[in-house]
């Protein structure tokens, strides 16, 4: 398992099989100290995108919970992990249009250097119209 921001959390948003319900309708969802007695976080390092998230792999040995840190009702886990899911995408969203913006400024800006060498080098012809 992992988990986004996994090394700074103070709480985990955990999904967990409570009930023989098929699919999603026997998950709930629970939150539990990152500090609970059994739970290990470790950083994941390495990864192709996203360095400057901190993604954690979470490492659960006979980690207690109690039913108190239940969110929401049994068996309405996938209900709370859409919810969260959905925020996390406009974020995602945000983030490529900034990087689309940032390559098509670059793009332009090379256009405009290029287009004056556009006769010296074949490979640049693309940028003159």
């Amino acid at each position: 398992m992992f988990i986004t921001n996994g090394t700074w959390a103070d709480v985990v948003l955990l999904f967990a099989r409570t009930n023989d319900a098929p699919g999603h309708k026997g998950v709930s969802a629970f939150l539990v100290p990152a500090d609970a007695p059994g739970l290990t976080r470790r950083p994941v390092h390495g990864k192709l995108g996203l360095r400057g998230q901190a993604t954690a792999e979470l490492v659960l040995e006979d980690v207690r919970v109690p039913a108190s840190a239940m969110l929401g009702p049994e068996g309405r886990g996938f209900a709370v992990a859409m919810s969260a899911l959905a925020k996390g995408r406009m974020s995602v969203a945000a983030g490529c249009v900034g990087i689309a913006r940032a390559a098509l400024d670059a793009a332009l800006r090379y256009a405009g250097s290029a287009s004056s060498s556009a006769s010296r080098s074949p490979r640049t012809n693309w940028c003159r119209s």
